[in-house]
């Protein structure tokens, strides 16, 4: 589980950067999601803490499996309270294929919201019925598919759609995250268009526990000064 640490760094138009930078811990998109409340233990680790800022942004994908479990809000119960109190602010990535049963998914994201949590949909763009989901539940952010990403600097009929994206996600108000961004070019661009956070191998390729504490003191990326 200590496997896929991955940081995502917030463009420069936000101030407070210290509470404004996502981590995401990959690890129980395919997991049993019994194991939700065990991996707590790692984000309680005063090593990690201390690596994170307070107020920091904590995505964790979850999976179809989970959300639609009798026991998916008693387990966020247990794992919220297994936290580092007010450190962490959580954020729950749900791909579009886990809003099948939409009441379910309804009353779900209604009590999350309630408790606190934060929604994030995943890979946006790559199912059948993105826009339906758009408008049946309510979101906090939208994570741009690194398909459309990959596009950025080609003429391809996909970039005119990431433009579209983007635009309905700040009509929606919805912060974007965009996933798989590999070059300064892809970045500076998504920067430039008021994407909100950047995720992808130009920023880090992901970590075990380990080699984030040995990264932690270098240099991080930065845009360039204009």
């Amino acid at each position: 589980m200590q496997k896929s640490c991955l940081g995502t760094k917030k463009t420069p138009a936000a101030k407070k950067v210290s509470q404004n930078r996502f981590f995401l811990l990959d690890g129980l998109k395919n997991a049993w999601y019994n194991d939700i409340t065990s991996f707590a233990g790692l984000l309680s680790a005063p090593v990690l803490q201390t690596l994170l800022p307070a107020g920091i942004k904590l995505g964790i994908n979850i999976s179809p499996l989970h959300l639609h479990a009798e026991s998916f809000q008693q387990d966020l119960k247990h794992f919220a309270a297994a936290m580092p109190a007010d450190h962490f602010k959580l954020v729950l990535e749900i791909t579009e294929r886990a809003m099948i049963d939409k009441n379910r998914s309804l009353e779900n994201f209604d009590w999350l919201h309630e408790q606190g949590f934060e929604i994030a949909i995943d890979d946006f763009g790559t199912g059948h019925s993105a826009l339906i989901y758009l408008e049946r539940f309510s979101f906090d952010y939208l994570k741009i598919d690194r398909g459309f990403v990959q596009a950025i600097g080609t003429e391809t009929v996909t970039s005119p759609v990431l433009d579209a994206v983007i635009t309905l996600s700040r009509r929606l108000k919805l912060a974007t995250v965009a996933e798989g961004v590999e070059t300064q070019e892809q970045a500076e661009w998504l920067r430039d268009h008021g994407v909100n956070f950047l995720q992808g191998y130009w920023l880090s390729r992901p970590l075990t526990l380990e080699a984030l504490i040995a990264a932690h003191a270098q240099p991080a990326k930065y845009f360039p000064t204009r």
